[in-house]
């Protein structure tokens, strides 16, 4: 199943992925790399797609359509 994610890196140098249409709803992750927080949103992906703790889904079921946003910075300014 494909899901489409938005990985932003944030002001502090963190980044931030978002899938507004995982299975339950939202599903979000941070991480210091954008590795980071893609991982932390395919884990989250995943949990929803599990009915029980004992069903599992496989690693390769979920995979991520990445879109990337410009990091965001301060504004000019300010």
């Amino acid at each position: 199943m494909r899901y489409r994610v938005l990985l932003k890196r944030l002001v502090d140098g963190r980044f931030y992925a978002r899938c507004p249409a995982g299975p339950a709803g939202l599903a979000e992750g941070h991480g210091a790399s954008g590795e980071e927080a893609l991982a932390a949103v395919h884990r989250a992906i995943r949990y929803q797609l599990e009915l029980c703790p004992c069903s599992g889904v496989a690693e390769d079921y979920v995979e991520l359509e990445v879109m990337r946003q410009p990091a965001t910075g301060p504004v000019a300014g300010a």
